[in-house]
């Protein structure tokens, strides 16, 4: 959820990340314009996963998933310097990635 004004102001999700890492993204540009994320870890949301692109071959909805990763690390990219080292808590402030979050992972290479 974020409020309306906030994305009329900072924009909607960024068409580039078709499926997949656009609420990522959508997040992390919240926080580089000062806003702060409320997230609870106590709750659990059962998604019904691939209803949406259940008519499409999996090859197609990796594609698309790759492409939408690919969209996010070149953003990231264009904010950070070269080889940077940044850490969940840096760009989302929670650790909810499958790494420690005082534990930098550079930026893949592009």
């Amino acid at each position: 959820m974020a409020r309306r004004a906030d994305l009329d102001r900072f924009g909607l999700f960024d068409e580039e990340m078709i499926l997949g890492s656009e609420d990522l993204e959508l997040s992390w540009r919240l926080r580089c314009f000062g806003r702060r994320l409320l997230i609870a870890k106590d709750v659990f949301v059962h998604h019904a996963g691939g209803k949406s692109f259940a008519s499409l071959p999996s090859q197609a909805v990796q594609n698309m998933l790759t492409q939408s990763s690919q969209a996010l690390v070149r953003k990231l990219h264009r904010c950070y310097p070269k080889g940077a080292q940044v850490t969940a808590l840096e760009l989302w402030d929670v650790d909810f990635l499958p790494c420690e979050s005082d534990s930098p992972f550079a930026l893949p290479k592009m």
